[in-house]
């Protein structure tokens, strides 16, 4: 099982690690953003997110392939798990959608 950490790093942005390395640098929704950068790395299968703040806890176990194909949608009418499309063009809306970093 593939498991990441999710470090929130203020007004609501989160870093993803993934084997002790950054994944994703900065980010609003971490599990299905994950799930796309972990799949542009060819890596597939369960994945299982945890949250660090003062202590580590287990939050979210899904499918990489199937994270990867949604995306948390929030408006006046609520929050929703919506299907992921990728950006034509880079906007302010859609910066924390980043390439696989590994640093």
């Amino acid at each position: 099982m593939i498991k990441i950490d999710i470090v929130e790093i203020g007004a609501g942005r989160y870093q993803v690690l993934y084997q002790g390395r950054i994944l994703i640098a900065s980010c609003r929704e971490p599990e299905f953003t994950a799930c796309r950068a972990l799949m542009a790395l060819g890596v597939t299968g369960l994945m299982e997110s945890y949250r660090t703040t003062d202590k580590r806890y287990p939050c979210m176990r899904l499918e990489i392939e199937r994270g990867a194909r949604h995306t948390v949608s929030e408006n006046r009418s609520g929050i929703r798990i919506v299907g992921w499309r990728p950006f034509t063009t880079r906007t302010t809306e859609n910066a924390d959608e980043q390439e696989p970093a590994l640093a």
